[in-house]
């Protein structure tokens, strides 16, 4: 089975729902072909593919609109 993860948040910062992308990804990994959106690929590298977002998903605002926009082309 194949997996896309939008994981477009700002990663460095250890609080909610960053923590769950960071402790989920490794579980997800175990049991299917994972394809990650990020910002920070070499924090995912090491669990499937990964596809470098702009910066600027970092961001509330931002994410939502670049997920309207954008997310229908992965």
């Amino acid at each position: 089975m194949r997996l896309l993860i939008n994981a477009a948040f700002n990663t460095k910062v250890k609080v909610g729902i960053t923590i769950y992308i960071q402790q989920l990804i490794p579980e997800l990994a175990r049991l299917c072909d994972l394809t990650i959106l990020t910002p920070d690929p070499e924090l995912f590298s090491s669990y499937g593919e990964t596809i470098r977002l702009p910066e600027f998903v970092r961001f509330n605002f931002r994410r939502t609109r670049w997920t309207i926009m954008q997310m229908g082309k992965y």
